[in-house]
Order: C-alpha cells, then structure tokens, then sequence
C-alpha cells in the first residue's frame, strides 16, 4: 500500500493503473511458489498477455521515471505476496473474513504507522497535517469506512474466487480510472501505451472467459457425487 501510493508521486493516475494491470503475473507466481494453485496452460497464456502488454505500456510512456517504475514494481510484488497469503490464510486454513480481518488488520496498520513515522514523520509535523484530521474528521471517518468496506469485499472475493481472480477483476475498475485520467485529468495517452493496454486487456476478458472451466473443456453442468455424500434415493450424478 505505501510503495503503490508512492508511485502516484511519479506518475499520473491513469499511468499506474495501467502498470497495476502487471500485478496478475506475480501473483500467479506467488500461488504457484506456496502452493495454492496450479492454474491451467490456457489461463496461464492468458495472464502473460496482461503482462505482456503491461510493459508495453510501461516502456512506451512519455512520463519515463526509474523511482515511480521501480516503485511500482515493488507495489506489484508486495502486493502479490500480500493477497497470497491471504488466500492461504482464507481458504487453507478455513479463517472466516471476519477472522483474517481480526489478524491481518493490527499488523498491517503497524507496519504502514512505522513506515509513514520512519519517512514522512519530520514533514507531517513541519507542515501540521494532523491538524487536518481536526478541521475534516467527517472526510477522514468518511475515507476510513470506504476502507473497511474495501477489505471486506475483497476477503470475500479471495474466499469465494481466489487471489487471482481478485487481481484479474480489479483490471476492470482501472480501465474506468484510465479513461478518467485521460479525459478528466488530461493526462497524455500514446498510441503505443493505448496499445498494450488494449492487449493487457484482451489477456483480462481471455482469462475471464476460460477461468470457470476446467483444463479439460467446457464446464460442465453437473458434479459427480461421492459414495458417502450420495442418499439412498439419488446416487448418482446431481445437478450443481
């Protein structure tokens, strides 16, 4: 979170959106490395397109700065690390949202309290930003409980779905910032950079498409039912 909110410092917000489409990458690498997915050939294709075309994007922007890339990468990184683990802590081992919250939630605020102390501490106090909390607390509890609500819903999407997808799906939510920052913010868009987000993009509906069947085939209507799961009546297949 600190290393992603840095790069904003370097880039527009349409520019790091666009490199946020990288992050699907490493986090299939980091399920991989833990264990916790073995994804098939095609979705695999599928998120290297999204990369693919990540730095495309990355490589042909007029607004070229090794701080904000480097940064960014390591957001991607830490990022992937982050909602890796999560899943194991959700789906590995059963935690409800709530209960990861209750874990992850101290820790985390600990770690970006240290951070922001260690970095801005001189800065917050020279400039009286906590004054800012006084003067707009209902901004502030505003911004707080959009947070929570954003942890929560992404719990539940890394439970039902995965981290993956989570990633995969939050490429929709940068396309809208992408625009805004073109149009809104006036922020300068290449053809090139428009180029590979376009195919980082083609690798998000691809990877959507083929993400809810199996290696094997379409997907199918029904499952098969154990022995020990089947009644007396039905034992054979059911419908899902």
């Amino acid at each position: 979170l600190a290393l992603g909110n840095a790069t904003y410092l370097h880039f527009g917000v349409g520019m790091v959106q666009m490199l946020k489409a990288g992050t699907p990458i490493f986090v299939l690498l980091t399920l991989v490395m833990l264990r916790l997915e073995s994804p098939s050939m095609i979705r695999t294709m599928f998120v290297s397109l999204i990369t693919v075309g990540t730095f495309i994007t990355a490589g042909t922007t007029p607004q070229w700065n090794w701080t904000g890339l480097t940064l960014s990468l390591g957001a991607m990184i830490t990022e992937a690390l982050r909602v890796g683990l999560t899943q194991f802590l959700l789906r590995s081992c059963k935690f409800s949202v709530t209960e990861g919250q209750y874990v992850l939630a101290p820790t985390v605020s600990l770690a970006l309290l240290v951070a922001s102390l260690t970095i801005e501490g001189q800065d917050v106090l020279s400039i009286e930003a906590l004054s800012k909390v006084i003067e707009y607390p209902h901004l502030f509890l505003f911004a707080a409980c959009l947070g929570t609500v954003v942890n929560y819903s992404s719990y539940l999407v890394i439970k039902s779905c995965g981290a993956l997808s989570l990633k995969v799906v939050t490429t929709l939510r940068n396309i809208a910032l992408v625009v805004y920052g073109a149009f809104v913010l006036g922020e300068p868009v290449t053809s090139s950079q428009g180029a590979g987000y376009t195919l980082a993009l083609v690798g998000f509906v691809g990877y959507s498409y083929y993400s809810g069947a199996p290696a094997g085939g379409k997907v199918s209507n029904y499952v098969q039912v154990s022995p020990s799961q089947a009644s007396p009546d039905n034992d054979h297949e059911r419908k899902s």
